[in-house]
This record gives C-alpha cells, sequence and structure tokens, in this order.
C-alpha cells in the first residue's frame, strides 16, 4: 500500500455493522448509524477497492454437520518454504494457511466432503509437494467459535438492536443440507468472490431471474449451507497478532472450556478436535503481551487445560480464499468450492 491508511469510527462501525448483517442494504445500515446511504455505499467501496474489508460466503453450519474441516500443520525445509506456501496458497482444498514462527512450518484449514475426501485430495497430494518433512492432522468434532462471529466492537446497543432484525431469521435457522443443483453452485461460486452481489448480477452470472437469485441465495443461507461474511486486513485495523494455543482438556469439561472461549472477544476460532491436542483456540490480539494475558486467564479459570503449543503466526497467507498482501489486504481469490469438490 502506498499510503498509510488510518481509519476512523465510522469505518469501524461500518465493518461490524456488515460483520452482523453482511448483506443488508445500504438504507438498513444508514438507519442504524445514522449516516446517509451513498456515504456508506463510498465508503465500503473505498475499503474494498483497497482490499481493506471483503464480504464473501464461507461453509456454514450445514456444512460443518456433514463436512470436514481439518487442521494441518506442516514442517518443511526452510530452503523451500517460499516454494510450498505459493503452491499451497493456490490450492482450493486450502482455505486458510499462515506462516508462524516456530514448530510447525506452516498451518493450514482445510476443508473437504468428507473424510474419504479429505485423503483423497490434499493430503494425498502433500507428499508431493516440495519441502514437506511432515504433516500432523487435527479433525474438528465440535466447531464452537469461528471467524464469522468475531466483531471489531465498534457499536452501541442501541445500534446493534437495528441491525438485529436483519441477521435475525438466519441466525436462528435451522441448519439442513439441500441437494445442490448447478444454479445453487454458480450462485455460490460468486459469493465467495463478493458476498454482497446484487440479485441481478447474481441471476445473471447464474443465467436465472433476479427474483430466483434472490429466493435461492435465500435458502442457502437460511439453510446453513453458507454463511456470508465480512473479513478485514486484521494488522491495519489494529490486530495485528494472532496466536493459537493447542491444548489438553479433559473430556467432562471440554465443553464447557470451548463456549466460554468462544464467548471471548479475543477468541477467532474454538474448536474440539482429534489428536493429541483435543482444543485448538485462535486469538486476534493488539499486541503479543496479551497473548500471557489471555493464557493466564484460560488456565485460571480452567487449571485442568494442559497447553501444549502456542504459535504465532508471522504472517496470514490466505484467509478463507483470500490472498492476503503484506499487511493483510486482499490481494486476489482462490474460489472456495468445499459444498461440490
Amino acid at each position: 500500500m502506498n499510503e498509510v491508511f488510518v481509519p476512523d469510527e465510522l469505518d469501524l462501525a461500518l465493518l461490524e455493522s456488515l460483520q452482523r448483517a453482511p448483506r443488508a442494504s445500504w438504507a438498513l445500515i444508514s438507519q442504524a448509524l445514522d449516516v446517509a446511504p451513498i456515504t456508506l455505499a463510498r465508503r465500503w467501496d473505498r475499503l474494498r477497492d483497497a482490499g481493506l474489508a471483503w464480504v464473501s460466503a464461507t461453509p456454514g453450519p450445514a456444512f460443518h454437520d456433514v463436512g470436514v474441516t481439518a487442521f494441518v500443520l506442516l514442517r518443511c525445509r526452510p530452503r523451500l518454504r517460499g516454494k510450498l506456501t505459493a503452491r499451497l496458497q493456490n490450492d482450493p482444498s486450502v482455505a486458510t494457511l499462515e506462516i508462524t514462527g516456530g514448530a510447525p512450518d506452516l498451518s493450514m484449514t482445510v476443508f473437504a466432503r468428507s473424510l474419504r475426501a479429505l485423503q483423497d485430495g490434499l493430503l494425498s497430494r502433500l507428499a508431493a509437494y516440495p519441502g514437506v518433512d511432515s504433516v500432523e492432522i487435527s479433525i474438528v468434532t465440535t466447531l464452537y467459535g469461528e471467524g464469522s462471529r468475531w466483531r471489531v466492537r465498534a457499536l452501541d446497543t442501541h445500534q446493534v438492536n437495528r441491525l438485529t432484525s436483519a441477521a435475525a431469521r438466519d441466525a436462528h435457522a435451522r441448519p439442513e443440507m439441500p441437494q445442490l443443483d448447478l444454479i445453487d453452485r454458480a450462485l455460490l461460486d460468486a459469493l465467495v468472490v463478493d458476498g454482497r452481489m446484487a440479485f441481478q448480477e447474481l441471476g445473471s452470472y447464474a443465467g436465472v431471474t433476479p427474483a430466483t437469485a434472490r429466493r435461492r441465495v435465500d435458502r442457502l443461507i437460511a439453510s446453513g449451507v453458507t454463511r456470508v461474511r465480512c473479513d478485514l486486513a486484521t494488522p491495519v485495523f489494529g490486530w495485528p497478532v494472532s496466536a493459537t494455543i493447542w491444548a489438553k482438556v479433559p473430556a467432562n469439561i471440554l465443553q464447557e472450556v470451548c463456549r466460554s472461549l468462544a464467548g471471548s472477544p479475543q477468541v477467532r476460532v474454538a474448536a474440539a478436535t482429534t489428536g493429541a491436542n483435543n482444543l485448538v483456540v485462535t486469538y486476534w490480539l493488539h499486541s503479543l503481551r496479551e497473548f500471557e494475558a489471555v493464557e493466564a486467564a484460560l488456565l485460571e479459570r480452567f487449571p485442568a487445560v494442559v497447553v501444549s503449543n502456542r504459535i504465532i503466526d508471522l504472517r496470514p497467507v490466505k484467509r478463507m480464499g483470500r490472498i492476503l498482501g503484506d499487511e493483510g489486504q486482499a490481494a486476489g481469490v482462490v474460489p472456495l468450492r468445499p459444498w461440490t469438490d
């Protein structure tokens, strides 16, 4: 980026509005923020065009009920890490990719339709990738908190309440994975690239009328096939540190620990997993110093938790299909297709 971007309060309020209601009209958001719709649209265009924020479709709760989410940790030879990273970032099976500051060297989130698809897909290819020394896989059994629920916390209670109606139906929908046809798949492809694409454009992309596109998209979201979420270049907006704790938790308190963590404003991901560790929690933090505090708070509340690894992400390379630049800004997209691939 050629100039330093300094976000103001309206930028943050706009981002949280889109985090809470990603496809809400500018008119509805205008009522919540008391700002003219044209001003909000221009602000969003500026943020989106600079890669500082984006809205996209990601797997929803219905997918997580029938599909597979896995955390994959790689150790690799230092001189080949660059080539390996470039190859992985362009692999559509890799949703999220980070270069870490310790063991492992690379951390990934991978989606697959089934356990067999996970093995036959990316995992079977990793052995042939240059520089891979070892692979460790943890499969998510229950996802308690994920990125679409993280908030910048810029809105007051009154503003949040005014936006609630736009998201209430989807938030309380019962996840149910329907059969997807070619129209559904085309709409999902378009929403992965631009989650706020107008129904007119969506209809044109999928070869249907805007009314049909609206009905189909509403069904895809309400059924839980997909979530539409707003992401941002976190370093630019004041959250430059992404840190992950891997831990062992007694089975009888695992659910309590995960639910507690999922409610924390600093937690981006909280998941119960298979493998040597049964808890993975990722924090977005303002500084490295906060990492000590959040770990201490976890262990103070739950002394039975045993932390086995702490990972700091040196550089986020990809997040939910978005290729990221040096400051975490969106620089490209490799569309996710976990619903069909």
